[in-house]
């Protein structure tokens, strides 16, 4: 008991080796080899042992197998702070066959997944997240936006047009309602010359939401009715007549109906 207690304070003191040491010294004669063995996985990652981790970790389980959980997320925890991710994950799996609805396990597994650059398996997550009130709303709307922020932000070589309308559907309606993302999805449209499509999308966000940066994308496309979307522009001098990204806007789209007359006193007056 005594080699316990001063080895958890030289831990805590972070008197690595030290600890380690006094830890495995009362293994034979104390009653809780489990805490001797996890608390010396602790130390030896500090010093960077992570075989030596793996094996105290391995040790620990064997004396304590229905500790399985505990042992699984400490081992969990410390390959994530080593940026051993690939294995991180391995275990968080199968924590979550045995525990699926476990909080912290799920937290931590969003976390491995954004740190492994898996937005489609963070953004699947999320529902799991809420349901178990894995982390506050704030840290669960962070793990959602960056999830699908990313996903629309992949290249347009890396996927066909399907699979971008797959991930812009796939986007929950309150941030499909956010300008950024809205305009996310429209350089993306742009990128792939879907510009029917990205006109209507500009046009229907600009009537629900004023954005200066959906105005500036509304002139770069080039939709198949150019005089119609230069009317639907011209509206929204109404509300902002002096807003320079509409100016620069309409001057774009007048050049491109040929109204270039219009075109130079929109540009001059941006």
């Amino acid at each position: 008991h005594a080699a316990l207690v001063s080895g958890l304070i030289q831990l805590a003191e972070g008197s690595w080796a030290k600890a380690e040491k006094q830890l495995l010294s009362g293994l034979h004669d104390g009653e809780t080899p489990l805490l001797n063995y996890l608390g010396a996985a602790c130390a030896a990652q500090e010093q960077g042992k992570t075989e030596k981790r793996d094996e105290y970790l391995s040790l620990a389980h064997q004396h304590a197998p229905e500790q399985g959980l505990a042992i699984g997320m400490l081992q969990a925890q410390l390959q994530f702070q080593a940026r051993q991710y690939e294995r991180a994950l391995a275990s968080l799996a199968q924590l979550r066959v045995n525990s699926p609805k476990h909080p912290h396990t799920l937290f931590l597994l969003a976390t491995v997944y954004r740190e492994l650059r898996d937005w489609e398996s963070l953004a699947n997550l999320i529902p799991d997240l809420r349901r178990v009130k894995a982390a506050s709303a704030p840290e669960i709307e962070a793990f959602e936006w960056q999830a699908h922020r990313e996903l629309l932000m992949l290249p347009p070589p890396a996927r066909g047009g399907g699979a971008l309308k797959q991930a812009w559907n796939a986007v929950p309606n309150p941030l499909r309602h956010k300008s950024e993302f809205v305009a996310l999805y429209a350089r993306q449209l742009i990128a792939q010359e879907a510009m029917d499509e990205c006109e209507a999308l500009i046009s229907t966000a600009l009537e629900r939401d004023w954005s200066d940066e959906l105005a500036r994308l509304y002139g770069l496309t080039h939709s198949s009715n150019p005089a119609a979307q230069f009317e639907t522009a011209e509206g929204c001098l109404q509300m902002h007549a002096d807003n320079p990204e509409l100016l620069l806007t309409l001057g774009r789209l007048a050049r491109y109906s040929r109204h270039d007359g219009k075109a130079r006193v929109y540009l001059e007056r941006a």
